[in-house]
């Protein structure tokens, strides 16, 4: 399987926007709340998710 230009660059900006927060977080320079948990969990549940989803035929 692999994926388009179009998810592939969504998911390197979503996997490097959540990366760089938990970072961020790790390192004291943004604060720690559960909704930014749950939704930097979300990005990379998504992410994930893509792996699971069947593809629709080319041309469709």
């Amino acid at each position: 399987m692999s994926l388009t230009p179009r998810v592939a660059y969504a998911v390197w900006i979503g996997v490097g926007g959540a990366l760089t927060v938990t970072y961020a977080m790790l390192t004291g320079a943004e604060s720690v709340s559960a909704r930014k948990v749950l939704f930097l969990g979300g990005i990379v549940a998504s992410v994930i998710g893509l792996k699971f989803v069947k593809s629709a035929p080319a041309g469709r």
